[in-house]
């Protein structure tokens, strides 16, 4: 066993800085990795030298390029389709990257309009995706549904919708409604480098990416990421409480809503969010800031920044804050369905004045 090295007291350092700042980048990575998020925010917010190790930490341990890079051979491609106007990441594959446990197994989603499905279409058969047909023994119709083309597909679910390129995304995109945000869900896979299968699911929609995004079954699947930023809305909840938020749409998404628990694994940690119902009638500590009008960006959000190659921002310096669109959440004490959702997303004012009403025609 090497000598126990004792800091210079005149140094100025503190035991946990001496013990940060003389280890390898390995073994910082290996031992920030046990670290639960709110402890490493925490941590930053000690001092200068803490401030500006923890940002290097951060940048490596949540990398876009290095968590596009585990779907595709070129990530930097497919992340600046990622706008976030018409395409974005989504869904339990950037809850692990938030939580830093990234799978090759876990399925990637991406949601996209029509004005990008057909670049991402091409990207992801260029590198060497195809779509994936349902079950082991599809149906005579479902095997003539894989040969026809991907445009004539498209064209059959415009037909089938009533709508033509031009107004795909003018019906449904300013509906308060989450169940018209479900959107179109294709597969695609192909064989990993070192064995099993890479999947990812693009979604065709209707509405801009952020409404489909809210539309998710439960609240710690909301987390999104685009080429600029990836953004966790209710943070506290997840990562603080550990509560997943059952919404509106649970009961589209998910084959068993009885499951009390969602449970994300990895090789070295496994983490459980308890998952809310409005049928618990239990009382929980719901964060104040995370219901009613809000925006993406707010303080009850955890957003990233991505670091571009070649620039070195300073940590200490203020960076200017992401205000996204507004949606508003609204509890099960104020918007109760027979579904059992917890809470509620929706256009700002628009559920609670429909509520409100409701409730007041109700009440007389």
């Amino acid at each position: 066993m090497p000598p126990l090295i004792l800091p210079n007291p005149q140094s100025g350092l503190s035991p946990l800085e001496t013990f940060l700042l003389r280890m390898s980048d390995t073994e910082a990575d290996g031992i920030m990795a046990h670290f639960e998020i709110p402890i490493l925010l925490k941590l930053s917010k000690l001092n200068r030298r803490l401030r500006c190790w923890l940002d290097w930490y951060a940048y490596s341990a949540w990398n876009s390029l290095t968590f596009a890079s585990i779907y595709v051979g070129r990530p930097h491609t497919l992340l600046s389709l990622m706008d976030g106007k018409d395409a974005m990441f989504y869904g339990e594959a950037i809850l692990r990257f938030l939580l830093r446990c990234g799978d090759k197994e876990c399925p990637l989603d991406v949601c996209t309009t029509l004005n990008k499905f057909y670049l991402l279409h091409r990207f992801l058969l260029d590198e060497g995706y195809s779509l994936t047909c349902k079950g082991r023994n599809p149906s005579p119709v479902r095997v003539a549904w894989m040969q026809v083309s991907m445009h004539e597909r498209i064209g059959n679910i415009l037909h089938d919708a009533g709508a033509a390129h031009d107004d795909w995304s003018l019906t449904a995109d300013q509906s308060w409604s989450p169940e018209d945000h479900l959107g179109y869900k294709f597969r695609f896979s192909k064989d990993g480098p070192g064995g099993g299968t890479l999947s990812i699911n693009l979604h065709l929609i209707r509405c801009e990416p952020y409404r489909h995004v809210m539309g998710s079954s439960l609240s710690t699947l909301t987390c999104y990421m685009t080429r600029d930023r990836c953004v966790a809305p209710f943070a506290e909840s997840a990562f603080v409480l550990g509560h997943a938020y059952s919404l509106r749409n649970r009961r589209l998404l998910t084959d068993n809503t009885s499951t009390t628990e969602q449970e994300i694994t990895s090789a070295r940690k496994s983490w459980r969010f308890n998952i809310l119902t409005s049928r618990q009638k239990t009382k929980v500590t719901i964060p104040a800031t995370e219901i009613g009008a809000r925006y993406l960006g707010d303080s009850s959000c955890w957003v990233l920044l991505r670091k571009r190659e070649g620039c070195v921002p300073d940590p200490l310096v203020t960076r200017e804050s992401y205000r996204g669109p507004t949606f508003e959440v609204m509890d099960w004490k104020d918007v109760e369905d027979e579904e059992g959702s917890f809470l509620t997303i929706g256009e700002p004012t628009i559920w609670s004045s429909r509520y409100f009403y409701a409730l007041r025609t109700r009440g007389t």
